[in-house]
């Protein structure tokens, strides 16, 4: 039976999390090992030299195993690999060593410029270190909640894209649109990071009593992007598959 890790940058107490590891565990067996908190925009950053927190968690799948972890996703996977599915002192491993890794589903859209930031995608790109395949999953907009076209077509696209292993370096990258079902368009494949970012955020300081300044982001949602684009593919109510590479792993 196959071995799947899921994780993401949300948090393992997110909708999207649990809902891919419900449809995961008709493919294989699931384990979550996901951050404690939410831990996104962090890239594919890790840890070194720390002490980490490891929590059985309940996701209410009878079916999943599930773990919390106070770092971040590339912790995670990285974690699994490097110790945590090796067998100790009593001959067993915490975690089977995965064959698959799942990252999100996130909640917004990991597109264009912002893939650079996404520690969904971070994740996934641990992952293909060990040549182990991965696919990510996020959702425009999602805020917390899950769409209809995430959860009609999630199972499909998962079952096509686990029977379609990609070069090494490579990953899945899957983006699912905001629209009800009524106004969904359909698949878009080989889709390409646009060239900008799904929000454009603009920086305001602000000049405190005690001299010192407060900077907040406004952040303003891209609404058009170029054809052939994953971030204008969700725009234009689609749900974008594209392949993101490891500029590292070849």
């Amino acid at each position: 039976m196959r071995n799947i890790l899921v994780t993401n940058d949300d948090g393992i107490f997110s909708p999207g999390i649990k809902l891919l590891a419900e449809t995961a565990s008709e493919f294989g067996r699931v384990t979550v090992l996901a951050p404690d908190r939410v831990r996104s925009g962090g890239s594919q950053s890790v840890n070194f030299h720390k002490s980490f927190l490891m929590k059985a968690y309940d996701m209410g799948l009878p079916e999943v195993s599930a773990f919390s972890f106070d770092g971040t996703p590339s912790d995670c996977v990285r974690a699994v690999f490097n110790g945590l599915s090796q067998k100790d002192v009593d001959g067993s491993a915490l975690i089977e060593r995965p064959d698959l890794v799942l990252s999100g589903i996130n909640d917004e859209m990991n597109a264009g410029c912002d893939i650079l930031y996404s520690a969904t995608i971070g994740a996934a790109m641990e992952a293909i270190l060990y040549d182990v395949p991965a696919i990510c999953f996020s959702a425009h907009r999602a805020k917390g909640g899950i769409g209809e076209v995430t959860k009609k077509y999630l199972k499909e696209i998962l079952a096509e894209l686990i029977e379609k292993p990609l070069p090494p370096g490579k990953i899945h990258n899957v983006n699912f649109p905001s629209c009800g079902l009524s106004d969904f368009k359909g698949f878009l494949y080989d889709r390409i990071p646009a060239q900008i970012p799904g929000y454009h955020d603009t920086y305001h300081p602000k000049k405190n009593d005690d001299g010192s300044i407060s900077v907040t982001i406004d952040p303003v949602p891209t609404e058009c992007a170029p054809d052939g684009t994953d971030i204008g593919a969700v725009l234009s109510n689609h749900i974008s598959i594209g392949v993101v590479q490891n500029m590292v792993k070849r």
